[in-house]
């Protein structure tokens, strides 16, 4: 079995005992007096490190409107059950020290009296190691039999102002390489920020050769309204040994992303690597002028063993327009695959005059999809992983599928997508 298929039973046995006691739960929130001691100060007492901070725009449309800072990334264990220590200023002429441990679906409250955008700055307020380790996501939402999203999670951070550094991640040895590095490193970050427009920039990882597994894995996932990259946004180029889902669907469902900075590549020196490098990287993403920047190749230097490396890399959304370059220019001299990767669909006007492993998947919109209560989202006949995958975000609320695909994975018929439709889908993929 595929690590990455290992990792979606893992997260489907997490997410069946997680999600169906919980969902309809309350957020346990870090401002809760028996979840944290927090204390008033004044920010402009406190002496930090400049370069040590978060930042985040929080927009505000009502009066009174609860924001939750998130301290644990619903997606994955790796940032529960971790100590923060926190300076929070919350933009609004208040601050406090947010100290406690990382749970599932916990966060720090706050309310803002007034509509407005508000500057949302986080600091280590004792120890500055992995001092951001405990940041997540908040995002738990179900999705009803119209395909609406029931939002109870945060869609309030439109911007990102503070670049995203080694030191919020990793410990000094990690850093100096001393000791492993982290897996999930950025994983999930920023999965499912519907309202962000201004992405962060990667700075400090220049020194930094050797990554975990799932570093940047769905990291920017489902961003609907981020149209375009910050100048000089890229992944770490310096990368030479990662471990499986480096940049895994990174950037999949950005429907609306319009272009690549110029400059943004893989890293182009990787010579050790597990699975699923850039699995997915630009699944289902782009919008109707989306175009590949003119840098951008895959790594010559990736073994050809690797599997699953580039699988769906650029499988773009509908909308997405023929592109200008062409999946050759694309491919360069980087090893052909031992497997079928279906890198490529026919947005791509070479799609029938590369080898059948860079190619096989054809962009056929509308998407067809099985019969109702068939689990094959695709439409393909067959029930995989892939689905498995689909109706634990579609569960969650992480996509937006049409009527037709809704009814392929809501298998009981109950109107809804739930984890018993996950069990019922997964079922079906290991027969």
């Amino acid at each position: 079995m595929r690590k990455m298929e290992k990792a979606a039973v893992v997260l489907l046995a997490a997410l069946t005992v997680v999600c169906t006691a919980n969902i309809s739960t309350p957020l346990v929130l870090a401002g809760d007096a028996t979840d944290i001691n927090a204390a008033s100060v004044n920010p402009l007492s406190y002496e930090a490190d400049p370069e040590q901070v978060l930042e985040l725009v929080v927009r505000t449309i009502d009066e009174n409107q609860l924001y939750r800072l998130p301290t644990a990334n619903y997606q994955h264990s790796s940032s529960r059950n971790n100590i923060y220590d926190w300076l929070i200023d919350w933009g609004d002429g208040s601050s406090e020290v947010a100290q406690g441990q990382s749970s599932y679906n916990s966060g720090v409250l706050h309310y803002y009296e007034k509509p407005g955008d508000y500057i949302v700055s986080i600091r280590p307020n004792g120890s500055a190691e992995a001092w951001l380790a405990a940041f997540g996501n908040i995002s738990v939402y179900r999705t009803n039999s119209q395909g609406t999203r029931l939002l109870t999670g945060d869609n309030m951070v439109v911007a990102v102002l503070s670049p995203l550094r080694p030191e919020m991640m990793r410990t000094t040895d990690q850093i100096n390489g001393s000791a492993p590095p982290p897996d999930y490193e950025w994983a999930y970050t920023f999965n499912n920020y519907f309202a962000l427009t201004e992405a962060p920039v990667f700075v400090g990882y220049d020194s930094i050769t050797t990554v975990g597994h799932l570093f940047a894995l769905n990291m920017f996932s489902a961003c609907e309204n981020l149209v375009t990259l910050p100048e000089g946004f890229n992944l770490p180029q310096n990368i030479t040994e990662a471990g499986y889902g480096f940049a895994s669907y990174m950037f999949s469902f950005c429907e609306n992303l319009t272009a690549l900075p110029g400059g943004f590549n893989l890293p182009q020196n990787i010579a050790t690597v597990d699975e699923a490098f850039a699995e997915g990287l630009f699944y289902e993403s782009g919008g109707s002028s989306f175009q590949i920047n003119d840098e951008f190749m895959l790594p010559a230097s990736i073994p050809s063993d690797s599997s699953y490396s580039f699988s769906e890399s650029f499988q773009l959304s509908e909308s997405a327009p023929m592109q200008l370059r062409s999946a050759t220019s694309i491919i360069g001299v980087c090893p052909l695959p031992s497997d079928e990767r279906f890198t490529f669909d026919s947005h791509f006007t070479d799609i029938d005059f590369i080898p059948v492993n860079w190619g096989g998947k054809v962009f056929t919109p509308p998407p067809v999809t099985g019969l109702p209560g068939s689990g094959d989202y695709d439409g393909d006949g067959f029930v995989t992983m892939f689905e498995v995958m689909i109706t634990v975000q579609a569960a969650m609320g992480e996509i937006s599928i049409n009527p037709d695909q809704f009814a392929a994975l809501d298998m009981d018929n109950d109107g809804y997508i739930t984890m018993a439709d996950v069990i019922m889908v997964y079922q079906m993929a290991i027969l």
